[in-house]
């Protein structure tokens, strides 16, 4: 399970992880591969992460990152390695694979730079295929934690939306209503929004994408 490429993560539009592989892991941070095996008894399951090399002068910048020890004490991986050693370790972990379950051209178009990791470990293995539907038929059964959190998911967007309906006045800015509805979701549980506000008033709301936010709100 291969995550998207880091070059989405901008300081405007935060970086957000696959869902297969946020569902599987737990696991936020871009460059991150997670490689499950399965053994003969058909409760076996190992998991294997690779993580981003260390990285001081980017760490300042960005914040740290998750070395291969704290993927086995925090996300339960069963190993884990650096990027830099995938070369000889993904051999090593599909030798033994009579299938292995590979989004190829999804992984070759979103991230070719994950996919020319990959790519060289798949080359003796015949039978590859994508894991897309069998993870989805799985996701399609909620357990009754995640009902509960897809209902205060969807009560906080909702007291956002309430919140940003109110201020929406004349003689304030698009950002003024932006922040009433991050302010609210956010005070009410939300570690994060889905996608930036887009707060478009007047001729801005023609614009698909308007994310500067910046215009005052006009009558009429």
């Amino acid at each position: 399970l291969p995550p998207p490429p880091p070059p989405f993560s901008t300081h405007r539009v935060p970086y957000r992880q696959q869902t297969d592989l946020l569902y599987m892991t737990g696991f936020q941070e871009p460059g991150a591969l997670a490689v499950f095996t399965k053994g003969g008894d058909a409760d076996e399951l190992t998991l294997a992460m690779v993580v981003r090399d260390e990285d001081k002068r980017a760490e300042v910048w960005d914040g740290g990152r998750t070395s291969p020890q704290g993927c086995t004490e925090h996300f339960l991986a069963d190993k884990a390695y650096h990027a830099s050693q995938a070369g000889d370790a993904l051999p090593q972990l599909l030798a033994a694979a009579s299938h292995v379950f590979y989004d190829s051209a999804g992984t070759a178009d979103v991230n070719p730079k994950m996919h020319a990791m990959v790519e060289p470990a798949l080359a003796d293995h015949l039978h590859v295929s994508s894991p897309t539907s069998i993870l989805h038929k799985v996701r399609s059964v909620k357990s009754e934690a995640e009902v509960s959190l897809m209902a205060s998911s969807g009560a906080a967007a909702a007291a956002g939306v309430k919140a940003a309906m109110r201020s929406a006045v004349a003689g304030r800015t698009e950002s003024y209503v932006a922040a009433e509805y991050e302010g609210t979701v956010k005070r009410l549980g939300a570690w994060r929004l889905s996608f930036p506000c887009v707060v478009a008033s007047g001729r801005n709301a023609l614009t698909l994408h308007y994310l500067q936010n910046q215009a005052q709100l006009k009558s009429g």
